[in-house]
């Protein structure tokens, strides 16, 4: 995949793997760590993201 022109208005950043890891990230995955951080979502030391950190939509949003 190419570098995203435009970061913040598409945020590839929440981009994560299958296996719940960071992958990659063209600004660094330092920075990609703190942004998904910054948004609430919970990362171990092995870089991969806590699931029940993440937002679930509800069967009344879907």
């Amino acid at each position: 995949m190419g570098m995203n022109p435009f970061p913040l208005i598409i945020p590839c950043h929440r981009v994560i793997r299958s296996d719940m890891s960071l992958g990659g990230y063209s600004y660094g995955v330092d920075l990609k760590r703190k942004i998904l951080e910054r948004e609430g979502v919970k990362i171990n030391r092995t870089n991969k993201v806590d699931i029940s950190s993440l937002y679930r939509f509800t069967e009344a949003e879907v």
